[in-house]
């Protein structure tokens, strides 16, 4: 089994990164996307040119954390045998369940979140290119994404918090 230091410090890089990782979420769904509607054009271009890029990069750097402190963490409490994560216990089950709530969502954030902000801007500077003609119908299939995104990744995290707090009181 790991030092109580080694698993003291992971346990502490696995939270901070997880608040980092919901605080930002949370952030986007309930402070910067509902405020984007009644911004104007040239301050939402802005925002999605400037600040979005920064932001997601914030995000995958904390879920990257999450994840590989967490996998670390689980390792460590276990002295790295996997037996400790079936289902067949409690704790494997919670552990198994927020692991796999918290997968998803980092698949989410990688692989629909960011391509989707990556467009987004790419867009943005095609409008910018192109004033007075109407925004491509993409804009708006990609804002939608973002729209539906961004709950799913706070309700994914959520359900992986849970079962990680449930676990960690087994």
């Amino acid at each position: 089994m790991a030092s109580a230091v080694i698993v003291s410090v992971l346990t502490w890089l696995h939270i901070f990164s997880v608040v980092g990782w919901f605080g930002a979420a949370m952030v986007f769904l309930m402070v910067i996307e509902p405020s984007l509607s009644r911004l104007s054009p040239q301050t939402n271009a802005e925002l999605i040119l400037q600040v979005f890029p920064r932001f997601v990069r914030f995000i995958q750097v904390f879920a990257t954390l999450t994840l590989l402190s967490g996998v670390f963490l689980a390792l460590s409490i276990t002295g790295g045998s996997t037996a400790r994560f079936g289902l067949g216990s409690v704790w494997g089950l919670y552990v198994s369940l927020g692991a796999f709530f918290g997968v998803v969502t980092f698949l989410l954030v990688f692989f629909l979140l960011a391509p989707s902000v990556k467009r987004l801007g790419r867009l943005v500077i095609h409008i910018q290119e192109n004033p007075g003609h109407p925004p491509p119908p993409e804009v708006r299939r990609v804002q939608e994404r973002l729209k539906r995104g961004a709950p799913a990744a706070v309700i994914l995290l959520s359900l992986a918090m849970v079962f990680m707090v449930a676990a960690a009181g087994v």
